[in-house]
């Protein structure tokens, strides 16, 4: 799961206008800012220091600054129609190797696999290396790919595993901006679909550098709405199944595929002009303003706009595939129009005279401790429905469902109707548990409490320790080894009779409940340490009674053991320094012996396994009598 760090300032802006982009360097943790037409400079972003400069009083940079890994050089264009090429110690340009072209250059983009691609703004692509020999392609006029006149490239893609070359394009705003990068309201966008392969230029000679790089268009895909603008849009690149993401003025996100399939089974299910909806963002992002999308992976995009209350900006990772917001950070101001780039692992806004980075953290998680994280849900938003009513239809059968889930004579009936309520509304579990379990614990309501834990399925861990010492404050120290209750409702111990402290069996249903280590690691350390001894305490007692066997549950019997396990582990994981310190050694000594205890049992139980599966398989233990043998067996019973 990818998290957003929080922002920090790498430089300072000059101004806003003359800001041309910023691109990665030959080493990781390096960036190229081009501050304006004649200045770039290369930073360090752990160390947020300027490394190295480049000036030029001669000519204008008209593109951002790359690094071309084929030449070794840095390069970038000049004057519109000139590449220009210079060694990093040359500041002030002085040596810069230049490639004339006569039709204008949009910017330079370096790849491993491809070399450096010089892109046009009438949508050619030509390798640098081969700029030499392919000046007269300008001639023909079946390589216009972009109309200028009525069209600008937004942004270039390159996925060099498949080989494909995604151009985004889109009309010309009859308002120019005055800014020369970032994005704007568009009405309709073009992706051209280019293919690279490798032609042979001497049919006699089979050596690398006697191949060409030839570039061809594939496909093409024209979105346009005719009452919506487009707010942002961007290319997924991801093979086959490449993608276009774009946001309307509406507010929902679409996408729609860039490749025809060519499967027959794909093609009679979908078509490739299906455009898909994918979620509703006007609770995220505001939809007055131009947004700025960026891919980081095939299932994940991040998004930088203006926040949905119009006060200041925000960034969030937004995953596709669960409909999913995984992190947000809010910034203080918004600019327009809105830049953003990934470089790496961090993110990059240029906001007002400053450019602030936002590192991204990729750790494993589990899909439910993400669910519902900032109330993302766009299945409301799809169809009005009625809150009260569970399913369309008549009303009687849906008066009997709710009915059914309300318990008699409890008391809590409009609690029940709430979560309802919630539930028809598209909330996830997790997001229902943050409004009702906090008024249950407050309430110290615990009917509705044993009614919470039998009925959700994903109780976030914070409001599971809550339950716990809200549980275990209501149990006194002579109960702590009454852990063990049999029934459906907890209310009678091993001899039949009515138990007295119900709590027992909630505390059971808490361990057992399946939960991610290091969330519960985290909330574990809020719980004041009397607490945690206590829990550990029951713990203790709970391992040493699961070692009972009994026939009538052994089906759980492991999974107790793993559960208890587990829970004792995340609390010496959370408490580890507080066990130490206050010299806590009489509960760890009589875990240990009682571990000690149990494995000493668990071996002679292993001693004996061959003959309870021999007596499982009806194998009889006498030796079978042989006409060989000068022996006789005889069986003696003893009365």
């Amino acid at each position: 799961m990818a998290m957003l760090a929080p922002p920090f300032i790498l430089c300072p802006l000059t101004d806003s206008k003359e800001f041309l982009g910023i691109s990665g360097d030959q080493q990781d943790n390096k960036i190229i800012v081009t501050i304006g037409k004649n200045i770039a400079i290369r930073y360090h972003v752990s160390e947020q220091k300027q490394e190295v400069s480049w000036a030029s009083s001669r000519h204008w940079l008209t593109s951002r600054v790359v690094y071309c890994p084929d030449f070794q050089k840095y390069g970038a264009a000049i004057d519109h129609s000139t590449i220009g090429l210079w060694e990093e110690h040359d500041g002030h340009l002085a040596n810069m190797k230049k490639y004339k072209y006569s039709e204008q250059v949009f910017e330079l983009r370096p790849t491993k696999k491809l070399g450096t691609l010089v892109l046009f703004k009438n949508g050619v692509i030509l390798p640098l290396s081969q700029s030499n020999k392919t000046q007269e392609k300008f001639s023909r006029t079946d390589e216009l790919r972009v109309d200028e006149t009525q069209e600008k490239i937004i942004s270039v893609e390159v996925d060099e595993k498949s080989s494909h070359i995604f151009i985004l394009c889109g009309n010309i705003n009859k308002q120019k901006s005055t800014s020369k990068c970032g994005v704007e309201k568009l009405r309709n966008i073009k992706v051209l679909i280019l293919r690279a392969g490798r032609s042979l230029a001497n049919v006699s000679s089979l050596d690398s550098s006697s191949t060409n790089l030839t570039i061809e268009v594939v496909h093409t895909v024209e979105i346009s709405t005719k009452t919506e603008s487009i707010l942002g849009t961007c290319v997924v690149p991801n093979g086959e199944d490449s993608f276009v993401v774009y946001l309307s003025a509406d507010g929902f996100l679409y996408r729609r595929r860039l490749i025809p399939s060519t499967s027959p089974e794909e093609t009679s299910l979908t078509t490739d002009d299906e455009v898909t909806r994918i979620a509703n963002m006007s609770k995220c992002v505001s939809t007055a303003n131009p947004v700025v999308i960026k891919y980081l992976d095939p299932c994940t995009i991040a998004i930088f706009g203006c926040d949905s209350s119009e006060e200041g900006a925000v960034v969030f990772i937004y995953d596709i595939t669960y409909d999913l917001m995984l992190s947000k950070q809010l910034l203080k101001l918004y600019a327009l129009p809105p830049i953003m780039e990934k470089i790496g692992l961090n993110i990059f806004v240029p906001v007002g005279l400053h450019i602030l980075v936002l590192g991204l953290r990729i750790t494993k998680s589990l899909l439910s401790s993400v669910l519902g994280r900032h109330q993302l849900k766009s299945v409301d938003l799809f169809e009005t429905r009625d809150p009260w009513v569970k399913a369309w239809g008549n009303e009687e059968e849906n008066e009997d469902n709710v009915e059914d889930m309300l318990p008699e004579g409890t008391g809590f009936e409009d609690l029940v109707k709430l979560v309802k309520t919630l539930e028809n509304h598209g909330q996830p579990q997790s997001v229902i548990c943050g409004q009702i379990i906090p008024q249950i614990v407050e309430n110290r309501n615990f009917a509705a409490l044993i009614w919470s834990l039998d009925y959700f399925s994903d109780i976030p861990e914070p409001l599971v320790i809550n339950i716990l010492t809200f549980l275990l404050s209501s149990i006194e120290k002579t109960e702590m080894k009454i852990v063990r209750v049999s029934g459906n409702d907890g209310d009678e111990n091993e001899k039949g009779q009515k138990s007295m402290y119900p709590s027992n069996r909630q505390i059971n249903q808490l361990i057992h409940r399946p939960f991610e280590q290091r969330q519960m690691i985290r909330s574990f350390r809020i719980i004041d340490f009397e607490t945690v001894k206590k829990f550990l305490e029951y713990l203790t007692n709970q391992l040493e009674s699961t070692w009972d066997f009994d026939l009538d549950d052994n089906e759980e019997y492991s999974c107790r053991i793993s559960n208890v396990m587990k829970w004792i582990c995340t609390i010496f994981d959370a408490h580890y320094p507080q066990f130490v310190f206050h010299n806590e050694t009489k509960i760890v000594d009589n875990l240990l012996s009682l571990m000690n205890e149990k494995s000493k049992l668990m071996t002679e139980i292993e001693g004996i396994e061959p003959l309870l599966v021999s007596t499982i398989s009806k194998v009889s233990f006498q030796p079978s009598p042989s006409s060989n043998s000068k022996y006789h067996s005889e069986t003696v019973l003893f009365e």
